[in-house]
């Protein structure tokens, strides 16, 4: 997001020319569109350009139209296919030649140049095809008609030409006053009703017994100071309240009796919501499916370098359709696997290490149960393919996530973004299900050693899982290699379960590969698939930099290995206008340390390959831990890219950092900061919050 003059909701017709004649008044303009500009009214119009049989207070505002258009290509530099080619109103009896009659009469009193055609013959002289049931018309001879498409596109690049700013597949939800600070709330369980004073339950976890007969789900006002690294927005809007209505209020299901909270039934939700519809269950996690990775990249169970070895430094995640989801026989398949599919947290907060061999067990049970299931599924020249992904159901960009790892911490962001991943996960229902359970409503951060153990030895099944899903829609050789690759060096037990328990799938993919690439040409048509939910890519500040600064930042991207091990994890670039300081526009550089593999506990170190490290750059912050500021002029950049890719060593980054950095030994840190942080609430009003600089390299 950036900072603007002026925000225009929608990229039809009317929010495009007005984004045009905004612009030509030097105004900073971004306009917003829930699909693609066109894909509502202004692409399905006949765009009629007409002034007759218009209100006599319309008239003159048309005929001043009609002047516009006779220009418009000039204008606009772009063919918009309009033409004057007259409109005919016409009338098949008396009472309809009454109307007409006095039609003409009324807007040539305004006006407005319009004849009244007597008879069939009149008629079919401008229109040589009419029917002679057709006894008389009104003629205006300038009226016309135009393409719709492309006087909307004339429109847009125009108004791109002058600096407009398009977002796409973007919905806007709400509009806050500015300067006004939104108000949070926290959902927590009552013993009291609304109307009376909360009586919060205290328990570890959610579906604790709460030793009431009747819980009460109650909304607490948030007062404390909102910081990004706890901070998880979650905003509600009619629109998916009648979501949930129509998935658990309107959906045909009964529950006769409760679930028991005992932690047998409560810690599994494939046991404790059996009755509930699995696609309700499923397409509410789908729904905000960036909140629902959240609630473990941003929660507690995130914290620190061992519970974030788990994951790879930067993965795409993409999800099963809810109709195969849903599916009976699938739901059966679900059901038979439940002894199989139990979580640690049924041993409460107490566990013993040694339990992970029995989870490890079931694990491996079920994995090759479904490989079985799936085998005979896809036997029949049935086959899994890209259209088994879900894909937002064409306005959700919430269909495809990206996940980052910052050593100690993790961030989630919507899309498919930086470079194509060395891994990807594929998420259903299950494992959606058991992934929250596992490391969000299950997971007790007071819990012993063996409790936050189990977690993160368990997490190692989960993640596989995902990644032998996405694995699923490749060449069998290919998932065999890419497996092999995914994990070198790994563990002689390690090397087993991936041989046996999840690599066994061995029915063709759906896909006809053309390239000895199969992974990449995947992510392509993935990317392709869901290019309507991909969130906009361009939102960088262009009145601030050039096209040729931007590129320059983009070249981030391909940094060699070596310059980006030098990175931190974790860079704020703030770029500031030479002329006006306090116009700045800040982007992130994220390091991707590479791993031979990320199944290994400790020593994490001895699995790190440097030599393919990397860097993605996105526009804005990402991140609640800066490691490293960057504080440049748009001037500097160029030239500050050049320095970076010639370094070589810690005294060269130092040398750099000297130049661009701003560290927090600086004295004008903090004025630095308070500007960064009004830029920040400015674009991100309900996700927002401070940042935690304990993590500031001193570099």
């Amino acid at each position: 997001m950036i900072s603007v003059d002026v925000v225009i909701v929608g990229a039809g017709i009317i929010g495009c020319s007005t984004a045009f004649e905004l612009s030509k008044s030097g105004l900073k303009i971004e306009v917003i569109e829930k699909h693609q500009p066109g894909a509502m009214g202004s692409g399905w119009t006949l765009a009629g350009v007409r002034q007759s049989g218009r209100h006599y207070a319309e008239i003159p505002l048309a005929k001043y139209s009609v002047d516009k258009w006779s220009c418009l290509n000039e204008i606009l530099d772009h063919r918009t296919k309009y033409k004057q080619e007259g409109n005919l109103r016409l009338a098949r009896n008396t009472a309809e030649d009454k109307i007409i009659q006095n039609l003409v009469k009324e807007q040539k009193k305004n006006g407005l140049e319009i004849e009244y055609l007597k008879n069939t013959k009149e008629i079919s002289e401008i229109c040589p095809s009419i029917s002679e049931n057709v006894i008389s018309a009104s003629y205006c001879p300038t009226d016309g008609h135009a393409d719709p498409i492309d006087t909307l596109k004339a429109y847009k690049e125009a108004a791109q030409k002058n600096g407009v700013i398009f977002t796409n597949n973007e919905e806007v939800l709400d509009i806050s006053e500015k300067g006004k600070t939104p108000q949070f709330f926290k959902l927590v369980r009552s013993r009291t009703p609304p109307g009376q004073a909360l009586d919060i339950i205290a328990t570890r976890r959610p579906f604790d017994d709460p030793e009431v007969e009747r819980v009460y789900y109650r909304l607490q006002p948030v007062h404390s100071t909102i910081v990004s690294k706890t901070h998880q927005a979650y905003a509600i809007n009619k629109t998916l309240m009648d979501k949930w209505q129509s998935w658990f209020v309107d959906a045909e299901f009964s529950v006769e009796t409760l679930p028991s909270y005992k932690p047998q039934v409560a810690a599994n939700p494939l046991t404790a919501f059996t009755l509930l519809p699995v696609e309700s269950r499923y397409r509410f996690m789908l729904e905000r499916a960036q909140n629902t990775i959240m609630g473990y990249i941003k929660g507690p169970v995130c914290r620190g370098q061992v519970a974030l070895n788990v994951i790879n430094d930067r993965f795409w995640v993409f999800f099963v359709d809810p109709d195969i989801a849903a599916s009976e026989k699938v739901n059966a398949f679900y059901t038979s696997q439940k002894e199989n599919l139990h979580l640690p947290a049924e041993k409460d907060s107490s566990a013993l290490a040694v339990n992970w061999v029995k989870y490890a067990k079931r694990q491996g049970e079920y994995m090759r149960a479904r490989t079985t299931f799936l085998n005979n599924e896809f036997k029949n020249e049935e086959h899994l393919s890209v259209s088994s992904i879900w894909d937002g159901d064409g306005d959700n960009t919430n269909a495809s996530l990206t996940v980052f790892r910052h050593f100690d911490n993790a961030t989630v962001v919507k899309g498919m973004v930086g470079q194509p991943t060395k891994t990807a996960w594929v998420i259903d229902y299950a494992l959606l299900e058991r992934i929250h359970y596992l490391l969000v409503a299950g997971f007790d951060v007071y819990g012993n050693y063996g409790h936050q153990l189990l977690t993160r030895l368990y997490m190692d099944f989960l993640r596989m899982e995902g990644e032998s899903n996405f694995l699923n829609l490749l060449p069998p050789t290919t998932r065999h290699d890419l497996l092999d690759d995914w994990y070198q060096n790994a563990s002689p037990e390690l090397t087993d379960y991936l041989e046996g328990d999840i690599n066994s799938f061995e029915q063709p993919s759906g896909i006809a590969f053309e390239t000895d690439n199969p992974q990449q040409e995947l992510y392509q048509l993935l990317s392709q698939y869901l290019a309507k939910v991909q969130p906009n890519a361009s939102t960088y500040n262009k009145r601030l930099l050039s096209a040729e600064q931007f590129e320059a930042l983009e070249r981030l991207d391909s940094l060699p290995a070596q310059q980006a091990t030098l990175m931190p994890e974790t860079t704020m670039i703030v770029i500031q206008d030479d002329k006006n300081p306090d116009n700045i526009d800040v982007f992130t550089a994220l390091r991707n340390s590479a791993h031979y593999n990320v199944n290994s506990l400790f020593e994490e170190e001895e699995n790190r390959e440097p030599s393919k490290d990397s860097i993605t750059l996105v526009h804005g912050l990402l991140g609640s831990y800066p490691d490293a500021f960057w504080y440049i002029n748009a001037s500097e950049i160029t030239s500050s890219i050049e320095k970076l890719k010639s370094i070589k060593s810690e005294a060269d980054y130092k040398a750099l950092l000297d130049d661009v950095g701003m560290r927090r030994t600086n004295p004008n840190f903090w004025a630095f900061s308070d500007k960064l942080m009004q830029w920040s609430s400015e674009r991100y009003p309900i996700e927002g919050g401070l940042l935690d600089y304990n993590r500031l390299e001193d570099r």
